[in-house]
C-alpha cells in the first residue's frame, strides 16, 4: 500500500499496484470488509452516502476501477479481459486488505464484475449482492429486452 493518508472523517485512502494499474480505494469503519463495485461509471464516489451508514458495521471499501477516476492505467487496457480483469482487480484488492472472505456488494456493470468474482475467487468471498447485474442476455425473453434497449438508444 502506498500513500495512505487518514483525512480527519475518518476515511483512509492507499494506492494497490496491481497488473497494469493502480486502484485508489478508500476505507472508513470497522468490522469485515465489504467491498463496493460500483457500475458503469466506475467511480467510488456513488457509495459515499452509504459508506457513512455501513461504516458502523463494516470495514467498507469503495474504490475506482481500473481506469476510472483515481485509478490509473499503466499500459492499453484490455477490452476483450475486461470483466475477468476487474475481477482479478477486485480479489486482489480484498486480499490486500483482509485475510477473511469479504462481503460484496455490487451494482450494474460492477454486479458483472461481482458475479466474474464469485466465479473466479469464491474462496474469498462471505456473501455477495449483485444489484441489478446487466445481464440481458440471460432472461428467458432476451430478444424483446434487447429490442427496447435498442430503441431507448436510437432515441
Amino acid at each position: 500500500m502506498e500513500n495512505t493518508k487518514q483525512p480527519i472523517e475518518g476515511v483512509t485512502t492507499g494506492i494497490l499496484n496491481v497488473a497494469g494499474a493502480e486502484l485508489y480505494y478508500e476505507t472508513k469503519g470497522n468490522g469485515p470488509v465489504l467491498l463496493m463495485i460500483p457500475g458503469a461509471n466506475g467511480d467510488h464516489f456513488i457509495f459515499t452516502p452509504i459508506r457513512e451508514i455501513l461504516s458502523k458495521t463494516f470495514t467498507v471499501v469503495t474504490y475506482d476501477r481500473r481506469g476510472f477516476s483515481g485509478s490509473k492505467l499503466v499500459g492499453e487496457q484490455d477490452y476483450t479481459h475486461r470483466i475477468d480483469t476487474d475481477a482479478n482487480d477486485a480479489a486482489a484488492l480484498i486480499k490486500h486488505l483482509t485475510k477473511e472472505p469479504a462481503f460484496v456488494f455490487a451494482s450494474s456493470s460492477g454486479a458483472l464484475v461481482s458475479l466474474q468474482l464469485m466465479v473466479l475467487h469464491s474462496d474469498i468471498i462471505k456473501a455477495l449482492v449483485p444489484h441489478e447485474p446487466t445481464a440481458l442476455k440471460y432472461l428467458p425473453d432476451f430478444e424483446k429486452w434487447k429490442a427496447q434497449n435498442q430503441a431507448v438508444y436510437d432515441l
